[in-house]
């Protein structure tokens, strides 16, 4: 038992600190406040660029487009693949060209909520994101057609080597993402953590993990090296965040909050991309944004924008692959579905994403082979998959959409999946609430809950006897001994165990 809790416990502390903190934007400048030396400079430029940046609506006067040279490096891995990450490092930079020109299918949302935000427009920067390919640094063991990764061979978050580059340093930490609030390409950079880079399965030790599985903590973090403030400002109701389309708000948002939600006596944009909702509840900047991005680029990144032309290669878009063939869904005998499909020898990589057929996002996968086993469809649910193949610098069409009926899922492990279990509030202070729900009735059982601290120690345990034929049960816990931080509770429910994670605040 203690063995199994320990496992728990170093899978799920992985992730422990996306659930409070999805950036920390303000540290950054702390850290620099603290040099007595810097602070004056800081201070200066800050006054200068906001001034430059006035908070007032500004049309394109010129379509002229900003190419940004973009060096990976990865840090502190013991064990990796290079393809592996070089194939998660494009994925990556897909992701970031999808979302800041507005072309990724998840704006579609904008139609439903544009109404109530007469004032906004969904915005499209003429910013692309290119990985540099030739005339490195030197000392990196890196050719001309090369990519610009680098794997443990620089440290930090700032490297002389790679000025006049925005760098990305990937490697793991408490923080998901952290970035200057305004970036000035002298070898600065941006950081993220392992289990927030890319989408998809991952490589290793650099796994993107749900509820930042999408690759948008980066989309984020840039929006503050290109000048961007949280949407709610900093300071509430009574502080902008220097645009002049989104909405005051007094703070962030977290999770995926179900339905609209009011601060400040407006409706708050909580799925742009400068709040602190999930991957999947994200999807937006504003034109105003965009317009303050491009802006500062313009003003302030010039030494970014003409390192591209020496560092970069801007081939021409290469004619695609066809779209994939022969799409086959096939039932093994322990329960899971295998997903197939042609393989195409020009491919560099597929592109699969399937999804609950009642769900709106995507789950999204990059894969070296043209088959994936799906081990978690639930007997009795419809699903839908499809896929799509990129060969070269190009991808293919969408396959047509395949659908998994309930039928060819089998409950194997259906007793699992059919526990819910949920943790309220998050983060809590005096009282915490461990709710659940199983989809079958069931004899008279026990509930345990157990609550384990960061250290993996048991500081509580709680439970609850069931009558016959209930399926849902609800355990109040009194916190109010307990410190602040991060805790995992786990949950025993006859012969299912689950396990979430939850945080402890004075100040929530």
């Amino acid at each position: 038992m203690r063995f199994l809790l320990w496992i728990l416990f170093l899978f799920f502390s992985k992730n422990v600190f996306t659930q409070v903190h999805r950036c920390h934007a303000e540290d950054y400048a702390s850290l620099i406040l603290k040099d007595a030396d810097r602070i004056h400079t800081y201070q200066n430029r800050i006054a200068h660029v906001e001034q430059t940046l006035t908070n007032t609506a500004s049309s394109r006067s010129e379509e002229e487009p900003f190419i940004i040279p973009v060096a990976i490096h990865f840090q502190g891995l013991k064990d990796f693949d290079p393809d592996c990450l070089t194939i998660l490092s494009n994925r990556q930079i897909e992701i970031l060209n999808q979302h800041f020109k507005g072309s990724h299918q998840d704006t579609q949302q904008w139609t439903h909520d544009a109404p109530l935000f007469p004032h906004a427009e969904l915005g499209r920067t003429n910013i692309t994101f290119v990985l540099a390919t030739k005339n490195h640094p030197q000392g990196y063991q890196l050719s001309d057609e090369e990519p610009a990764i680098t794997f443990n061979q620089v440290r930090g978050n700032f490297s002389d080597d790679w000025k006049n580059y925005l760098n990305i340093f990937v490697r793991q930490s408490d923080y998901l993402g952290l970035s200057p609030y305004g970036g000035t390409g002298d070898g600065d950079g941006i950081f993220i953590s392992l289990d927030a880079f890319g989408s998809g399965e991952g490589c290793g030790e650099v796994e993107p993990l749900a509820p930042f599985e999408l690759g948008k903590t980066l989309v984020h973090e840039v929006g503050h090296y290109f000048f961007l403030q949280h949407i709610w400002g900093e300071r509430g109701c009574e502080h902008d965040d220097g645009v002049f389309d989104t909405p005051i708000s007094s703070g962030p948002h977290y999770d995926c909050p179900d339905g609209y939600i009011r601060k400040c006596t407006v409706i708050n944009m909580h799925f742009n991309f400068m709040d602190y909702v999930d991957d999947a509840c994200m999807y937006m900047f504003t034109e105003g944004q965009a317009r303050r991005m491009e802006r500062y680029i313009k003003h302030n990144l010039s030494n970014l924008t003409e390192n591209a032309q020496r560092v970069c290669e801007l081939k021409p878009i290469q004619a695609g692959c066809d779209r994939p063939a022969n799409l086959q869904t096939i039932p093994e005998d322990d329960g899971t579905i295998t997903l197939q499909w042609d393989s195409v020898e020009e491919a560099t990589h597929y592109q699969l994403q399937y999804k609950a057929t009642e769900n709106k996002h995507w789950k999204s996968l990059l894969l070296l082979k043209n088959q994936y086993n799906i081990e978690t469809a639930t007997y009795g649910k419809s699903y839908e998959w499809r896929v799509r193949i990129q060969c070269g610098n190009s991808l293919s069409e969408w396959s047509e959409k395949q659908v998994i009926t309930g039928e060819q899922s089998t409950p194997t492990t259906l007793r699992e999946r059919n526990f819910f279990l949920a943790a309220h509030p998050n983060p809590f202070n005096e009282q915490l609430t461990i709710s659940g729900k199983y989809s079958d009735h069931l004899d008279d059982i026990f509930v345990n809950v157990y609550v384990y601290n960061y250290r993996g120690e048991l500081v509580k345990f709680q439970y609850e006897k069931l009558a016959y034929g209930y399926n849902y049960f609800e355990v109040l816990i009194d916190t109010s001994d307990l410190g602040n931080g991060f805790y995992f509770v786990l949950c025993e429910y006859g012969e299912v165990k689950k396990v979430t994670k939850v945080f402890r605040s004075d100040t929530w």
